[in-house]
């Protein structure tokens, strides 16, 4: 009986704080949809990371849900981020903070074990009288300042004020200096990251050739004349092993491109399978669902073989449609590789799910590359 009072003691105190900590920060805001959809992306971002990685962080973690979204601010009064409390069979385990879209989703921290970050009005006003200040409301704004950094703001007068949550001590907002990364520090060091990946190639070293590509059978997975998701899922699963984590795997990442691609379903056209101008949006579309808007993609028919060859040594797999009867008819398959001395390129083929290898000068004419670049 008292281990069901407590777990509900515990689950009462996650969601008023929650509701304490959202409420003020969705209400300054003013764009509660918009947020919402925000928190929905983090949530989904957050879970999948969790069902990923949680039993390598903690035991516990196995098969958490995350819950409570609290709206996390920066020195600005930014949103930033949300944290999420991690619960296994009803009890509180740790917990975890996203970043929002301008963070890509990605996670920001997460712990196990310590208690969530929160601090009652009760204690709240008790802090600020023993310390000889006053604060308008006890409405506080949650501000994350990198890591294990928390602190509850609230408004006093023509200020700020804010109880560092590890220590209990008040302190001026003013004072407070963030460890984390900027927005637009972010998004640039995700840049430079991959930019050192391509730049850390030394000419006297083997390139990655062919580029390491997952292989699916689309025979095996969801729909009909599925080539063209498959081939995008297998893209799609080399990029979240390499610096995109958030993007799904299969089979979902089949499944979610066989209606980003409009795969049997594209008007005015009865044809099915997936068309070379809806293939690089359609993948490029759901990148953007799952928090990542730096892709771009085109497309082109007799591409040359040394465009090819940039690709490949940029280190980024393109998806080929071999076309017949004037595109009534294809077949998608993903670039991963060339042969430089005999003008071969190796494919990964969805229809059977195997290597393969043809003589672009034999087939460009009649085929079409889709370019998806970072």
């Amino acid at each position: 009986m008292h281990k069901i009072r407590n777990v509900f003691i515990i689950l009462l105190v996650v969601i008023i704080l929650g509701t304490m900590f959202s409420t003020s920060v969705l209400s300054a805001a003013g764009a509660s949809t918009s947020i919402q959809s925000d928190i929905k992306l983090a949530q989904q971002s957050g879970q999948q990371y969790i069902s990923q990685f949680g039993i390598k962080i903690c035991s516990n973690w196995e098969n958490a849900e995350l819950a409570n979204g609290i709206a996390c601010i920066d020195l600005q009064n930014n949103i930033i981020g949300y944290m999420f409390s991690i619960l296994k069979g009803g009890s509180y385990v740790g917990y975890i903070v996203m970043g929002n879209s301008l963070y890509n989703f990605e996670t920001l921290e997460s712990v196990s074990g310590a208690p969530l970050p929160s601090i009652t009005g009760a204690e709240a006003q008790a802090i600020f009288s023993a310390a000889g200040d006053q604060v308008d409301n006890l409405q506080p704004k949650l501000a994350y300042l990198g890591y294990r950094r928390y602190y509850s703001v609230y408004d006093s007068g023509t200020k700020q004020l804010a109880i560092d949550m590890a220590s209990k001590n008040v302190v001026d907002v003013s004072t407070l200096v963030s460890s984390l990364a900027t927005p637009s520090q972010y998004q640039q060091n995700i840049k430079d990251n991959q930019t050192a990946l391509i730049q850390s190639i030394q000419p006297d070293y083997q390139m990655p050739n062919p580029l390491n590509v997952p292989c699916d059978n689309g025979q095996t997975a969801y729909g009909a004349n599925n080539c063209g998701p498959t081939t995008g899922a297998m893209i799609s699963e080399y990029y979240n092993a390499n610096s995109f984590p958030n993007l799904p795997v299969w089979s979902t990442d089949e499944y979610e491109l066989y209606s980003t691609m409009h795969c049997n379903n594209w008007f005015p056209y009865i044809w099915g399978g997936t068309a070379p101008w809806n293939f690089g949006p359609g993948w490029t579309q759901n990148a953007v669902n799952h928090g990542y808007n730096n892709f771009s993609t085109d497309w082109c028919l007799n591409r040359q073989f040394g465009a090819i060859e940039t690709e490949i040594d940029s280190l980024r797999p393109m998806g080929v449609m071999f076309s017949y009867d004037d595109y009534a008819n294809w077949h998608w398959c993903v670039v991963k590789g060339y042969i430089a001395y005999d003008d071969n390129i190796i494919m990964n083929d969805p229809n059977g799910g195997f290597q393969a290898t043809c003589n672009w000068d034999s087939n460009q004419a009649d085929a079409v590359i889709t370019r998806i670049r970072f």
